[in-house]
């Protein structure tokens, strides 16, 4: 079975709705998902800014910096990382999670990333895997 990443699953519906004519506005988005206190994922403290740490892997470990610019719910920037080299990244935020992926041109890979920031959104913890290239996953962290 071909797993689609969630985030391809959504370009895919954005691609279809902008050749049928629709506008960006007009794809119906997921709702605002909400914290325990009532507040928007737009109304939290940002991830914008350079987090740097370690992605660990069996039998070792490889530096990242992440280089993030946060716009609402989106996520995009970029990230160094020792083994697989540079690459933008593409994703979300939510209240309590983030989920992105990074494109790596050299190797042919693509990297799924999901984390937690903590409630000063000066930590970032989580769990990665490759879903194009030799199969490889983990845990990273990162801060501020």
């Amino acid at each position: 079975m071909i797993r689609i990443p969630r985030l391809a699953r959504f370009g895919s519906v954005l691609a279809a709705a902008l050749a049928v004519g629709c506008s960006e506005s007009e794809v119906e988005a997921e709702p605002k998902e909400t914290t325990q206190a009532g507040l928007n994922a737009a109304s939290l403290p940002g991830l914008d800014g350079t987090f740097v740490g370690a992605r660990l892997y069996e039998g070792g470990a490889a530096s990242v910096q992440f280089d993030f610019e946060q716009r609402d719910g989106a996520l995009r920037g970029s990230l160094a990382d020792s083994a697989f080299g540079r690459a933008p990244i593409t994703g979300t935020v939510h209240s309590n999670r983030v989920e992105f992926a990074s494109i790596h041109d050299e190797g042919n890979l693509i990297v799924e990333w999901w984390g937690q920031p903590d409630a000063e959104r000066t930590r970032l913890d989580g769990t990665w895997r490759v879903v194009v290239g030799p199969p490889a996953d983990g845990r990273w962290t990162a801060s501020r």
